[in-house]
């Protein structure tokens, strides 16, 4: 100790000043304590075990280490340190020959070494190896002036080659060889050894970047890379930290209001490899060109394996700690590798390998337990034509994301854009949570990384977070596939598992499962909740929406959730798959697939004034204004962020997206000036397709829908449109209508055709308006055509909904829960197929499919080998509400029962120019019960009725249920009716086959036995056309010789006539009551309910 310091420690203050006065010099004694205290450690020893130099102590701050203070074994250049300290602002240069490559030195003396200065090499490309076993502390102004690779440990000695061993304490440094091999591995022995720090600066607040600059980002500009420098090597080298324990903290920044923003990076390695690993017992750590291997000793040897949870020490990254390899260059980006006990990434944490035209390399974790928190990231984007980062978890027990991102997306919008990398993650439980994002997005040709979990006993996602795969606007490659493997599936609270492609192209997949390799192992058990809780695959644009696949035991949704697939653009839904032990729906859950018109609208107001007042709006809204200023009426759009935009009469002819984009950014860089509200016309936004955008005056283009809903044509006449764009409307009746934009006026859908392909369009013979739904027009997709008079113009029709296919041994549907699938705007709604033991639908849950515009009703289809029913006004029904026929619906089963004001339907809505309903064809093996307002309807409003086939083994009864299909009104055919079944039972049910100005249906019974009550009806009638036909073929059965005759003195009262009453008075008597029939009705050809008989003796005893 020297004097300075011993003055430190001895300083006693005898002073009787103001003790304000005793505090001040208190403080700057500290001050000099410490910093004395720090000089004094920042030096640099040689322990004279190497080389020919003895124990040295190198003059400081800035050391110079040559080549003849230690030795050289053929490329080994060895250095032994008792300290090894580097102050701040001061440097440590290692010199030698440049045959050297690798720089190997140890610290023997046990203590901790500080780094806050530069360790350079002055030897080209020679690699540098550091060993500490006590530790190692870098500061926030650490860095690195070396052309080769840097390694770092506190491993108790260097494996050289094969069997040599380079050892850094000093109790086994005497029998070391100063070996010619190159370096292979770290060693620990079962001893305690320290950690391995590195500093950031932690947050950087304005009082840091205050002054002169405006604001934090102006400062940073002028002040990185040497404000938070790091630890940062050559393109294509190596960083590794070996040890104990790791912990990093680095530099941040908190936006007012914002999430957390890492600063700077603590370890860099551009297209090279940083690897981070943690041995707490005996063991060595080996590096190779393509892995990081964590190995035991058995008897002395080491060999590979898992290391046991518990013997690898923890690692944490914190506070904007970031680690580096991205790549710029034709090689790609670099590997993380990272091997330790408890992984933590907490507070903007960041890991980065991302690639640019070169492929990237992977980022690879594996632990026990693995944590991202608070606005940690790892990120493995391509930015190019090269191949994403691979991404790989792995934890022997838990990953925890929270409020953190994994990204894996493709960013380049060139047709030689690369694809995303895999994100994998392997663990016995994951959890993701708090907003928590995990996927990528496809932005140009590449397709968007995969996704693949497997979670042995259980994956939660939950509040707001998702696992997500997306294709983009300008995208024409895949979005990635989504696989999930777990025994337990946990979604709620405005979470899910989401897959989209919102231009041309294809939705990814999503698949669930078991966690066992097998492609059909079942999960055990699958859980979605809360409003927002959903498994989607979803399209708008050209592409099509992806398949769901479920495989599981048992699967329940509840409160509002829901699995689904839709589209609103042309490309189709996906298909849902669903295998499934049971199938539970709850409280207004619903898996379903929709084809739906976008939900935008043009809306009417009276001025400026009471279009700000307007709340609820989407992106993409038109208002009209009467009084737009000066009394000129005006049409505003709506921004993303609620702006609303004058829409201008300016117009630019674009011819596709790309254009846009340089057009976009000459205006940012103020090249060229393009005022808000102005139009861009851009010839192809893919497929050939053209489309309309506003531009909103900051770089942002909003596109204007094919597709408005408005109260009046008239309003969609008063800004641009497009040929093919629609319009609907709904009337003060609720009668929805579409209207073309034909290029020169707009008509309405009249007759609708469904052809094959052109071909068979041209050979119709249209009238104005008529409709022409084409499967194949030309480029093997569907299209839609109006016949405005002269020719065919194709418009705007979005694809159809996928089919949805469910096999369970149980199906469970109640409380407001549906499954459905729905078009509103394309071919057809997609097909329900329901194999199953058993199907129950209460409390108003409902199996539908709707067909709306111009699209067909799906068909539904249940096969069971149990019983269907149906109570408590729940519904299975098909219906089209406009153009598009109606869907059929077969049911096969054991029995149906529908009851409690429960029906199984099929309708047309449209009061004109509607399609036919669908037909109902029921099967079962015993009986068919419509009991308290139960039915089976097919009802048209003004077009053809529906058939009603019904074909019971045992029994049809109709306890006040009924089956009708009729025409409410128009011209249209009642629908028949045909039942077949031993036993055919009407009480007090009805049987209809009505209509209004066409012909009345026909109803045909065929039946061993025929029963029906008095005011049970069966009727086949036109109000103003021919009545139908009700025909009953059922035999006409004598059933007396079935009857007992009672003997001819049943009731013989002449021996009661020979007594007198009064002399039977005090006998002991019964009686014998023959009572009325209980107000029964008396009508002739009616059942008559039995009187009530009663028993009496004198004992009082009776019975009834």
């Amino acid at each position: 100790m020297d004097g300075k310091t011993a003055f430190c420690l001895k300083f006693k203050k005898k002073d009787e000043k103001p003790m304000r006065h005793k505090i001040r010099i208190l403080i700057v004694i500290f001050v000099i304590c410490i910093s004395t205290v720090i000089s004094a450690k920042a030096q640099t020893v040689l322990d004279g075990s190497v080389g020919t130099a003895g124990k040295l102590k190198l003059p400081g701050p800035d050391f110079d280490i040559n080549a003849e203070y230690g030795h050289q074994a053929g490329q080994n250049l060895f250095h032994s340190f008792q300290q090894f300290n580097v102050s701040t602002g001061g440097s440590a240069t290692f010199r030698g020959p440049d045959s050297v490559r690798n720089i190997i030195s140890r610290v023997t003396g046990g203590e901790v070494s500080w780094i806050d200065g530069t360790l350079r090499s002055a030897i080209p490309d020679a690699d540098m190896y550091l060993l500490n076993p006590a530790g190692l502390m870098f500061g926030a102004n650490a860095r690195l002036d070396i052309s080769g690779s840097f390694h770092v440990s506190t491993a108790d000695y260097l494996r050289m080659g094969e069997n040599d061993r380079f050892s850094a304490f000093a109790e086994a440094r005497e029998g070391d060889v100063l070996s010619v091999a190159p370096p292979s591995g770290f060693g620990f022995l079962d001893r305690n050894a320290g950690s391995i720090s590195i500093e950031g600066k932690g947050e950087i607040t304005p009082e840091v970047w205050g002054g002169d600059h405006t604001n934090w980002g102006s400062w940073l500009k002028d002040n990185d890379p040497g404000f938070a420098p790091g630890l940062a090597v050559g393109q294509g080298k190596n960083i590794s930290l070996i040890s104990r324990g790791i912990d990093i903290s680095g530099t941040y920044f908190v936006p007012q209001g914002l999430a957390p923003e890492s600063v700077g990076a603590n370890l860099t390695a551009p297209e090279g490899r940083i690897s981070l690993a943690t041995v707490k017992s005996a063991g060595e750590v080996t590096l190779n060109d393509s892995d990081l291997k964590v190995t035991e000793p058995v008897e002395g040897k080491p060999v590979e394996g898992d290391v046991p949870a518990g013997q690898s020490g923890n690692i944490t990254l914190s506070h904007g700690a970031k680690l580096d390899a991205d790549g710029m260059g034709e090689g790609g980006s670099g590997s993380v590798l990272i091997r330790g006990g408890n992984f933590l990434m907490d507070t903007a944490a960041q890991i980065l390998s991302e690639p640019v035209h070169g492929d990237g390399g992977k980022i690879d974790i594996e632990s026990d337990m693995l944590i991202l928190k608070n606005e940690s990231e790892i990120r493995g984007n391509t930015y190019g034509t090269g191949k994403g980062t691979d991404i790989n978890l792995h934890a022997s027990e838990e990953i925890s994301i929270a409020a953190s991102r994994i990204k894996n997306g493709s960013f380049y919008e060139s047709p030689d854009a690369g694809d995303g990398g895999t994100l994998s993650m392997q663990a016995r439980g994951i959890s993701v949570a708090d907003g928590s994002r995990l996927g990528g997005e496809s932005y140009g040709a590449g397709k968007g990384g995969d996704i693949s979990i497997n979670a042995s006993e259980s994956l939660a996602v939950s509040d707001r977070s998702w696992i997500e795969t997306s294709a983009t606007t300008r995208s024409t490659g895949q979005a990635g596939d989504i696989s999930v493997h777990t025994a337990t599936l946990t979604i709620e609270n405005m979470a899910g598992i989401k897959s989209e492609t919102r231009g041309a192209a294809q939705g990814g997949k999503i698949t669930i499962s078991g966690p066992a390799p097998q492609e059909d192992d079942a999960a055990e058990k699958i859980a979605l909740s809360g409003e927002g809780g959903l498994i989607l695959a979803a399209a708008s644009g050209k592409g099509n929406a992806g398949m769901i696949r479920i495989i599981a035991e048992e699967m329940s949704l509840t409160d509002s959730a829901s699995v689904g697939t839709s589209t609103d653009g042309e490309g189709n839904a996906g298909e849902i798959k669903l295998q499934i032990g049971r199938l539970k729906l709850g409280k207004e859950a619903s898996v379903a697939s929709e084809s739906r018109y976008p939900a935008v609208n043009i809306q009417i107001f009276d001025d400026i004034d009471a279009l700000y007042e307007l709340t609820a709006s989407e992106e993409g809204d038109i208002a009209f204004v009467r009084n737009g200023g000066g009394e000129i009426p005006a049409a505003f759009i709506r921004t993303l962020t609620g702006q609303w935009i004058e829409i201008s009469d300016n117009m630019r002819n674009i011819a596709d997206l790309t254009e846009l984009d340089m057009l976009t950014m000459s205006a940012i860089m103020g090249i060229i000036q393009i005022e808000g509200g102005e139009v861009a016309l851009v010839e192809n936004i893919g497929g050939g397709t053209p489309g309309l955008y506003v531009y909103d005056g900051f770089g942002i283009w909003i596109e204007i829908q094919k597709i408005y809903n408005t109260e009046e044509v008239s309003l969609r006449e008063e800004f641009v449109s497009l040929e093919g764009d629609i319009v609907q409307t709904v009337d003060s009746e609720g009668i929805t209508r579409h209207f073309v934009d034909t290029g020169e006026t707009w008509i309405g859908f009249e007759d609708i055709h469904t052809v094959g392909d052109l071909t068979e369009r041209d050979r119709l013979t249209p009238r104005t308006g008529d409709v022409a739904k084409v499967a194949d027009a030309g480029d093997a997709t569907s299209g839609s055509f109006i016949y405005d008079g002269k020719e065919w113009v194709k418009f705007f029709m979005t694809g159809s909904a996928g089919k949805i296919t469910v096999n369970a041994e149980e199906i469970t549907l109640e409380d407001d829960s549906s499954l459905s699938t729905a078009s509103s705007g394309g071919v057809s709604a997609g097909t329900i197929n329901l194999n199953t033991g058993t199907l129950r639908l209460s409390d108003r849950a409902g199996i539908s499919s709707a067909g709306e515009a111009i699209g067909d009703a799906g068909s539904i289809a249940v096969r069971t080998e149990g019983d269907i029913v149906l109570r408590d006004e729940a519904w299975l029904n098909t219906a089209t509400s406009g153009q598009g026929m109606g869907g059929d619906i077969v049911l096969e089963a054991e029995s149906l029962r529908v009851g409690n004001s429960a029906h199984v339907s099929a309708e047309s809505k449209s009061e004109s120019g509607g399609g036919d309903a669908g037909t109902i064809i029921v099967e079962t093996e015993n009986s068919v019960t419509l009991s308290d307002k139960g039915s089976l309807t097919t009802e048209s409003r003004g077009a053809g009725g529906g058939k009603i086939f019904v074909n019971a083994g045992n029994s049809v009864y109709l306890l006040n249920g009924q089956i009708t299909g009729s025409v409410a009104r128009g011209e249209g055919k009642g629908g028949d009716v045909r039942i077949a079944s031993e036993f055919v039972i009407l009480n007090h049910g009805q049987i209809t086959a009505n209509a209004d100005a066409g012909d009345g249906g026909a109803v045909f019974i065929v039946t061993d036995s025929y029963l029906k009550s008095s005011d049970s009806k069966i009727t086949a009638t036109s109000r103003r056309g021919n009545d139908g036909v009700v025909r009953i073929e059922a035999p006409d059965t004598d059933i007396s010789a079935d009857l007992i005759p009672p003997p001819g003195d049943f009731i013989d009262a002449a021996r009661w006539m020979k007594t007198p009453c009064a002399a039977r008075g005090g006998e002991k008597t019964s009686r014998f009551v023959l009572g009325g029939r209980d107000a029964a009705p008396t009508s002739p050809d009616d059942w008559l309910l039995g009187p009530s008989l009663w028993f009496d003796d004198d004992s009082g005893a009776g019975f009834k």
